[in-house]
């Protein structure tokens, strides 16, 4: 009787670690997957890939482009000042007097802008009226001008008419 005794409680102690284990198992997995799902895919750029794609973005929009001749022309100064900004030092004063060139010249290219895009430009706006003093942060401003002005180029290429003309 003992003997059977003792035989059905390693059964049941066997079953239990078993429940145990699996029970252990699954916490495992699931932190597992709850790890990796959160992990980048390949997604991650770094600074100079963000700038170069919305580099080149722009550039193959410009192209592409049915801008007037006066509009690229704007275009074409404003992405010369936008490539001296960033690549801007700051120990000449450069960057502050080309902050105030690239946001005079947005705001006027701005009035000619699509509806859906004025509001990226005004976000863009704001920051060349204080501009960053990193270089970084110059460069990562300069990509978002570059999308904001591909994509205005891709849709209405800057061809609305001001309210009233």
């Amino acid at each position: 009787m003992r003997t059977s005794t003792a035989i059905l409680c390693c059964e049941v102690n066997r079953r239990s670690l078993s429940g145990v284990r699996f029970l252990c198992g699954a916490v495992v997995a699931v932190l597992l997957m709850s790890l990796v799902g959160c992990a980048p895919r390949g997604e991650t750029k770094t600074l100079d890939e963000v700038f170069q794609i919305a580099k080149k973005r722009y550039e193959e929009s410009i192209v592409k482009s049915d801008a007037s001749g006066a509009v690229q022309e704007q275009l074409l100064q404003l992405a010369a000042d936008l490539n001296q900004f960033a690549a801007a030092e700051g120990k000449d004063g450069s960057r502050e007097q080309l902050a105030p060139q690239i946001s005079e010249q947005m705001a006027t290219l701005l009035q000619s802008a699509g509806y859906t895009t004025r509001p990226a430009f005004g976000a863009l706006l704001k920051s060349y009226r204080t501009p960053p003093k990193t270089q970084r942060a110059r460069r990562l401003l300069v990509a978002r001008s570059y999308t904001a002005l591909a994509q205005e180029l891709e849709t209405t290429s800057f061809l609305v008419k001001k309210a009233g003309v």
